[in-house]
């Protein structure tokens, strides 16, 4: 379904990329490199990308995104939903902001969103399964997990003890957990649609969704090491307690 593979390379690009990999096969790593960013259409992966753009942004939650922002940052519309300091207007009759109606239907339908989020992650997750995997593409599920659960923790909790120097958590500690927490967790649903997004939508061999599938097993088999350590890490060191 979100697979753009086809617009991306026509069958003469893809018979050149078959063609070479048999010559990249005998080149070092560094010219391996060399080559494959010399070889991509950078012009044409940024006129792609905007597609994406625009295709994202006729989205319903995309357009309701952009509306929730603008209404956030003017303060008379702002006044419409919640009470602000900046802006008095009158009340409805059952002393609440006029449209206040608006954010109770939201917060309760924005409720639902983690359980039913974690159905369809379960369900896609599901499907995938793990038929044949080549022995050097073995080492691109580790490479991902190993840079999602152990290296980026690293940069995120360096980043927020910065932010946690310079005051701009406001003492507040559950904040600052919460923050350092996040980055060691996997991502939910962001490799999926870019996985997606770069498979064919023909053939009966996708070897792409089944690296996928091994990249969330690896991430969920870690996670009982990562997690853990970035909690004790954070409660003991960077919080004291």
């Amino acid at each position: 379904v979100y697979s753009k593979y086809p617009a991306m390379l026509d069958s003469e690009k893809i018979e050149n990329i078959i063609q070479n990999e048999e010559h990249e096969k005998n080149l070092g790593y560094w010219r391996t490199f060399k080559h494959f960013f010399k070889a991509i259409d950078w012009k044409s992966g940024f006129w792609s990308m905007m597609e994406v753009w625009k295709d994202s942004f006729q989205q319903p939650a995309s357009v309701v995104l952009v509306i929730s922002v603008v209404v956030a940052m003017v303060p008379w519309l702002q006044a419409l939903f919640i009470e602000s300091p900046q802006v008095h207007l009158p009340n409805a009759p059952d002393k609440q902001p006029p449209l206040s109606f608006i954010m109770d239907f939201a917060g309760y339908i924005g409720s639902a969103q983690v359980p039913f989020g974690l159905l369809l992650l379960g369900g896609t997750i599901g499907r995938l399964k793990v038929d044949s995997i080549p022995k050097k593409l073995w080492r691109v599920p580790i490479a991902v997990m190993g840079l999602r659960l152990f290296i980026f923790p690293i940069i995120g909790c360096a980043f927020n003890s910065k932010i946690h120097a310079d005051g701009l958590f406001y003492n507040q500690d559950i904040l600052y957990f919460l923050s350092n927490i996040n980055f060691c967790l996997p991502p939910a649903t962001s490799l999926l649609y870019i996985t997606a997004f770069y498979t064919p939508d023909d053939g009966e061999n996708h070897i792409q969704m089944d690296l996928l599938a091994l990249v969330y097993i690896f991430h969920y088999i870690f996670l009982v090491f990562c997690l853990p350590f970035t909690a004790t890490y954070t409660m003991k060191v960077s919080l004291g307690f």
